[in-house]
C-alpha cells in the first residue's frame, strides 16, 4: 500500500508540473520535500490529514490516490516538437496513463475490450507499399475508396482507443499500448480539425505498418505521413479530382477538397508533388511561400467538422445504466462532480 499510494503521489504531481520542492510549498499544513519524497519512494505512509492535504494540492480523489497502480502503457511513441520540455511531456505522460487505466477499468467492467490483432499489419518499404497499404486498410475498414474518412469514429469501431488530452501546443499526440495488446492514439485536444485526423491517422501507422530495420526514423515519419494522407484521400481518387499533371493548382481547388475529405492544404501539395501532379520546382516553391506568415495564416485554415472521441463517456454511462457502477464510481472515472454525472443521467 505504501509503494502503491506513494506512486500516486509521483504521478499526480508530475500531471500538475510540479517538483518536489513546489508541492512541498502548497501543502498545508507544510511538509518537507524530504518527507514528501519518502512518501513517493513508499519509505513512509502519509497521516489522514496530510492524504487530504496532498488531495486538495494535486487537485485529486482519494480514490485516485489509493487506486493500485499498474503497468498502463508501453512501446510509447510520441509526435511533438524538440522545444518541449521534459517537464511537459511527463504532465502528458502521466495524464495519459492515468486515462488509459481508467478506460482499461471501465471496458473491463463491462467486458467489452475491442480485440485487436496486434500480429496484423501491412509490411512496407516505399511510397508504393504505403499507397497500397493506405487502401487496404479502407477496404478492411469497409470505407468506399472515394468516401471521406470519420477518422476518431473508424479507429475507436476498429480496436483503437482514441483518448484527447490538454497539452503545450508543442505537442501533437502519441501512441502505445495499454496492457501490451490494447492500442491507443493520444490527440492533443486543441488541434483543429486536419491536424488532428492527420495527426490521428500519423500514429495509426506506426500501430499498423511495418519498416525494415534499415529505414531510418525520419523516413519512418515520412512514410507514416504519406500513410495518413493516402488514408484520407487516396492518391488515384485525388489525381482523377485535380488532374494528372498541373502547372499550377488555385487555392479554391484544394479547399474544396479540404471540405470534402478534412485534409489540409499543405497535406494536399505534398500529396501534388509526391504524385507527379506538380514539379518538386513548383512544390519547393510553395514551401517557400509558407514561410510567409500571412500567406500561410491563410492555407493553413481549418474548413472541416472538428471530431471528438465519445467512447469512454459513453462507455461510462452504458454501465451506469446497467448498473454496472454506482454514480459515484462514474463520476470518478469521469473526473467530473456527482452532480454532474445526475444531470447527464436521464433516461429515454
Amino acid at each position: 500500500m505504501k509503494k502503491s499510494v506513494g506512486e500516486r503521489i509521483r504521478s499526480a504531481r508530475r500531471m500538475r508540473g510540479l517538483t518536489q520542492d513546489e508541492l512541498s510549498q502548497r501543502l498545508s499544513p507544510k511538509i518537507s520535500k524530504d518527507a514528501l519524497a519518502k512518501f513517493e519512494r513508499g519509505d513512509n505512509f502519509p497521516g489522514s490529514s496530510t492524504l487530504l492535504a496532498l488531495k486538495k494540492a494535486l487537485g485529486v480523489t482519494l480514490d485516485y490516490l489509493f487506486r493500485p497502480t499498474a503497468d498502463a502503457i508501453s512501446e510509447v511513441r510520441y509526435l511533438k516538437k524538440s522545444s518541449i520540455s521534459a517537464r511537459e511531456l511527463d504532465m502528458v505522460t502521466e495524464t495519459v496513463k492515468d486515462k488509459i487505466e481508467r478506460y482499461n477499468d471501465i471496458e473491463d467492467s463491462l467486458g467489452v475490450g475491442v480485440g485487436f490483432d496486434s500480429s496484423s499489419g501491412y509490411a512496407v518499404s516505399n511510397l508504393d507499399d504505403v499507397c497500397a497499404a493506405a487502401l487496404s486498410l479502407r477496404r478492411d475498414w469497409g470505407i468506399g475508396e472515394e468516401s471521406a474518412v470519420s477518422v476518431i469514429d473508424n479507429l475507436e469501431a476498429n480496436g483503437i482507443r482514441v483518448v484527447e488530452v490538454s497539452a503545450p501546443a508543442d505537442f501533437r499526440g502519441m501512441c502505445g499500448y495499454a496492457n501490451t495488446n490494447r492500442p491507443f492514439i493520444v490527440l492533443n485536444e486543441s488541434l483543429d480539425a486536419e491536424t488532428k485526423r492527420f495527426t490521428a491517422l500519423h500514429e495509426l501507422a506506426h500501430i499498423v505498418l511495418r519498416f525494415g530495420e534499415e529505414k531510418t526514423s525520419k523516413e519512418v515519419e515520412a512514410l507514416c505521413d504519406s500513410f495518413a494522407s493516402e488514408v484520407l484521400l487516396p492518391r488515384s481518387v485525388f489525381i482523377k479530382l485535380i488532374g494528372a499533371r498541373r502547372k499550377d493548382i488555385i487555392l479554391s481547388e484544394l479547399r474544396n477538397l479540404q471540405r470534402l475529405f478534412g485534409i489540409s492544404v499543405p497535406a494536399l501539395m505534398h500529396k501534388a508533388a509526391y504524385a507527379g501532379v506538380i514539379s518538386e520546382k513548383r512544390y519547393r516553391y510553395f514551401c517557400d511561400l509558407m514561410k510567409k506568415e500571412k500567406f500561410k495564416n491563410e492555407v493553413t485554415q481549418s474548413v472541416f467538422v472538428p471530431e471528438r472521441s465519445f467512447r469512454f463517456e459513453s462507455l461510462v454511462y452504458r454501465a451506469l445504466a446497467s448498473e454496472v457502477i454506482t454514480i459515484s464510481r462514474a463520476a470518478n472515472l469521469l473526473n467530473s462532480s456527482i452532480e454532474e454525472v445526475r444531470d447527464n443521467y436521464i433516461l429515454v
